[in-house]
């Protein structure tokens, strides 16, 4: 994604001198569009969630995400899933206004120097530059517990899911439960799904 945000950002340059107001519209457009992306990247069973919880769109199937929901209700569930900080949702939403008063007001509306640092800085610092938050799956414990020997638990994977959101804990911590009290699995993976829960801090 950096080479297209690259490109991206060349193509907005050269239409800045030209038409500024439409050079906000594109990145802003551009940034919502990846939102869009990482949205799904991160789990449509936390967007659902996290719509249900903060009374926003439904969600059902990724076409909900991807083609339903407003550029607004975006930068809010980015925000309620953990993908913008507070400050960040806050800071796109005002590049949001600037965005529909330029497309909503009369020709005689124009950006101006404040609304186009405002729309490039934090578009591309807080969105267009930032690599996807690959969450923690539980697969990612599924294929610790597997393994025919005691898991070696890599502190990485501890960090991912201590900052996961809470449903992806809550599915995880149930997985290793089950996986536990299930008779029909092999010993050796049962006994690692309890160590693996109860020395690890899952």
């Amino acid at each position: 994604s950096e080479w297209r945000a690259k490109n991206l950002i060349a193509r907005v340059n050269r239409l800045l001198p030209i038409d500024p107001s439409s050079a906000c519209q594109r990145l802003f457009n551009a940034a919502i569009h990846d939102l869009r992306s990482k949205i799904s990247i991160a789990g449509l069973d936390l967007a659902k969630e996290a719509a249900e919880r903060y009374h926003l769109p439904s969600i059902g199937k990724p076409e909900d995400v991807v083609e339903n929901y407003p550029p607004a209700k975006i930068l809010e569930l980015s925000y309620r899933m953990g993908l913008l900080s507070r400050p960040d949702w806050r800071r796109m939403r005002r590049c949001y206004e600037i965005r529909r008063d330029l497309e909503h007001e009369d020709n005689e509306y124009e950006a101006e120097i404040d609304d186009l640092v405002c729309v490039f800085k934090n578009c591309i610092q807080i969105v267009l530059s930032q690599d996807p938050l690959e969450l923690i799956r539980v697969d990612d414990i599924k294929s610790l517990i597997d393994a025919p020997q005691p898991p070696a638990i890599p502190m990485q994977l501890l960090q991912e899911f201590q900052s996961a959101p809470d449903t992806r804990q809550k599915e995880i911590l149930e997985h290793l439960a089950n996986t536990a009290l299930d008779a029909g699995k092999a010993d050796i993976i049962r006994q690692n799904a309890m160590e693996l829960r109860a020395n690890s801090g899952l």
